[in-house]
């Protein structure tokens, strides 16, 4: 966990104490909350924090941990495993808590950007579920819906439906309250803070897009002001707004039968990056529309999820 700076201006930034690589072995089958770390570890000779989660006891099948995810406070960690069971780990406080005991198969999982307590997991059965990580329990709602809105959801403010299928990309907007939550057959947006959905992409957008090509991938601009939804062909970027098309990009002639996997956008919104099959990277200019470079990784691998890392002074890609 890197430095965290207070969200308020003036406060200088909050540093962890300095630890060493410390194991945490929990067994949540049996406790609903607990302490992290029952002896600190001995201080680093750098910042920060480095550890490593397990389970004490392993169901049939395996219980892995699938995804994790920091809040925007960097200081709350959530981890999802295999049979949907999702645990907190609030490290300034030195305690875990079980938040979802398991169910349907957990698939994806993000924290929202704006409450550093809010928390959504996309389920293998096509749900997408609000956790409240402070209450340890489902998001409540803050504002009323009429019936047919309110036919979405399975729970009071908890349940998010429309997908057929499990949303494997969940992403919330930098400053404002909106989710993205992405399937093969469905792009959504959601208000996040009164769980209700604003605009929808079916599978087959753009209207020149085969109706049988499912979206693979999606993120959000840096700015929130844009979606891009990634197709096996094409890289189609929307207005957040009203979801209207303003760009698509495609890979070269040479390049036309190679299917894309995953597509990120690097911290100042200018440059979106695909990855296809075969370790084939495009880089395109979200500025001037025109692909600026096109390589293949050495030896070929398979690139399952590229994303920008920021630096002080150049990003990087890190590839899956």
């Amino acid at each position: 966990s890197p430095t965290r700076r207070s969200a308020r201006a003036g406060r200088s930034p909050l540093r962890y104490p300095a630890m060493e690589l410390s194991d945490l072995l929990i067994n949540p089958s049996n406790l609903q909350t607990g302490r992290i770390w029952t002896t600190k570890s001995r201080p680093s000779a750098t910042d920060g924090l480095l550890f490593t989660l397990g389970l004490q006891q392993q169901r049939r099948g395996g219980n892995a941990f699938v995804q994790v995810a920091f809040n925007c406070r960097c200081d709350t960690v959530a981890a999802l495993n295999e049979h949907g069971q999702v645990i907190s780990f609030d490290l300034e406080h030195n305690r875990y808590a079980v938040l979802k005991r398991g169910g349907s198969a957990g698939v994806a999982l993000a924290f929202s950007s704006t409450l550093s307590h809010e928390l959504f997991v996309a389920l293998e059965d096509g749900l997408v579920e609000a956790l409240d990580a402070a209450k340890r329990a489902a998001v409540g709602l803050e504002t009323s819906r009429d019936a047919e809105s309110q036919a979405q959801y399975q729970a009071p403010g908890a349940v998010l439906r429309g997908h057929r299928g499990p949303a494997h990309t969940l992403a919330c907007h930098p400053s404002a309250p909106l989710l993205l939550a992405c399937s093969a057959d469905l792009v959504s947006l959601w208000e996040s803070r009164a769980l209700r959905r604003v605009g929808t992409l079916a599978a087959g957008s753009p209207p020149g897009a085969a109706p049988t090509e499912p979206f693979v991938s999606a993120a959000l601009s840096p700015s929130g002001g844009h979606v891009l939804t990634c197709l096996p062909h094409a890289v189609v970027v929307w207005r957040s707004a009203d979801l209207g098309e303003t760009a698509t990009y495609k890979l070269p002639p040479s390049h036309a039968s190679v299917p894309l996997c995953s597509v990120t956008v690097d911290g100042s919104g200018s440059h979106a990056v695909g990855a296809g099959a075969g370790g084939l990277l495009a880089l395109w200019s979200l500025r001037s529309h025109l692909l600026l470079k096109l390589l293949e990784v050495p030896g070929g691998s398979a690139i399952s999820q590229a994303a920008w890392l920021p630096a002080p002074r150049q990003e990087r890609l890190a590839l899956v």
